[in-house]
């Protein structure tokens, strides 16, 4: 399938020739879907896998999903942006997975499609070379359609559906349109948005002449023509601002004075290059301010990184103080416990001595009186003798209380 077949030049415009597919380019938000929505009614067949119906396009996006995954891999794999494409030469070493994919795919849709069919992707606009590389070996003849629409409108349809500002919608909308153009040579047919919905039946039946057999009509009666063109969809008009990209004025200038497949071509490669030497200025400034601006970035990222590592060594620190005191508070809190049971013990040993003398002084009490009793004992044991001893006198019993000289009553002799 990836053989490399003689195929005819990709600008030939003989339609009998090899297998014809329908490439729809663009800026994007310029008519595209509509377009696609178009070309499918006419019969060509066209992959709707990635509807995505939403407010922007309520009938979807009428795109292919394999076609767009492998898109989305280029871009990546080129360090492109889907607003500003891919910066200098594509090297196809570094794509040759994705490139061997999309000829595959190709020639997939060839065996399914082997009349007329067709696909869109506003990435194609960036990767025309690596489409065309895609169709000589597939053995394809591209017929390229170019969706045209006010520049500010576009902008506005841009800003609105990604939210990114105006400036960069702006050259969104150039380097879309300019790499669509110049890499398909201008070899294509241009439809004004505009124009299609002021004269849908007219403007289809044109977009059918190019894309058809000269043999075949259009297969859409003019009423059917009428309703497939929506014109409350146009709601970007309302709000559109004139361009103040100097280069996207350049190219809406360029495109307004185009219509159909019909004019000169020489006139519009002249206005690309004059555009091409504008940009490469342009270009080469701003790689320049660029590189100052990255310089100057640089210099701050290192100052950020010394502030940074600065702020690491103090963090550092910090965690170690930290750490210390969350140490030091540790050993703080089992010191003050091991007082609080140190105060606990000695209570404890209080206590028990209060204890112990109250047991030593229950038992010395005893003892004393013990002793008492003895004493006691040998007094009355002494004064009843004396008792004993003066009743044989039948004497009276006189106590020391008794003063001195006092008689004695009751005595005899």
């Amino acid at each position: 399938m990836s053989e490399h077949r003689a195929v005819p030049s990709i600008y030939s415009t003989d339609k009998d020739t090899g297998n014809r597919a329908v490439v729809i380019l663009g800026s994007g938000r310029s008519g595209t879907s509509l377009c696609a929505k178009i070309l499918r009614e006419l019969g060509v067949e066209m992959e709707k896998t990635l509807e995505r119906p939403n407010e922007m396009n309520p009938e979807g996006y009428f795109e292919d999903r394999r076609l767009v995954e492998i898109n989305k891999r280029i871009l990546d794999k080129l360090g492109a942006s889907l607003e500003f494409g891919p910066l200098g030469e594509i090297h196809r070493e570094t794509i040759s997975t994705e490139l061997q994919d999309l000829r595959d795919h190709l020639a997939d849709c060839s065996s399914a499609y082997p009349k007329l069919w067709g696909f869109k992707d506003p990435r194609v606009s960036l990767l025309l070379p690596v489409y065309r590389s895609a169709f000589q070996n597939v053995g394809i003849v591209p017929r390229y359609v170019f969706c045209a629409r006010n520049a500010g409108s576009t902008v506005e349809s841009l800003h609105q559906a990604t939210g990114r500002s105006r400036e960069i919608c702006e050259w969104t909308y150039f380097v879309r349109s300019y790499m669509a153009l110049r890499d398909s040579a201008a070899n294509c047919y241009v439809l004004h948005y505009e124009k299609l919905l002021k004269a849908p039946v007219e403007q289809i039946e044109k977009l059918w002449s190019y894309v058809g057999d000269d043999a075949t009509p259009c297969p859409l009666s003019p009423e059917a023509r009428e309703r497939l063109v929506e014109r409350k969809y146009n709601r970007s008009e309302l709000r559109a601002q004139p361009v103040s990209n100097p280069l996207a004025g350049r190219i809406a200038s360029l495109i307004n004075e185009l219509e159909g497949s019909k004019f000169n071509r020489d006139t519009v490669f002249a206005e690309l290059r004059e555009i091409d030497s504008i940009n490469s200025a342009y270009e080469l400034r701003l790689q320049r301010e660029i590189e100052v601006r990255l310089s100057s970035q640089a210099k701050k990222l290192q100052r950020n990184a010394i502030q940074t590592k600065f702020a690491d060594v103090l963090n550092t620190e910090l965690s170690t103080l930290q750490a210390n005191v969350a140490r030091l508070d540790k050993e703080r809190n089992a010191a003050i416990a091991r007082s609080r049971s140190n105060e606990t013990e000695v209570k404890k040993l209080a206590r028990e001595i209060e204890r112990l003398n109250a047991e030593r002084a229950r038992f010395q009490k005893p003892q004393q009186e013990t002793k008492r009793e003895k004493k006691m004992s040998k007094k009355e044991k002494y004064k009843r003798s004396i008792q004993k001893r003066l009743k044989r006198l039948s004497l009276p019993w006189r106590s020391k209380k008794s003063q001195p000289g006092e008689a004695l009553k009751g005595t005899t002799r």
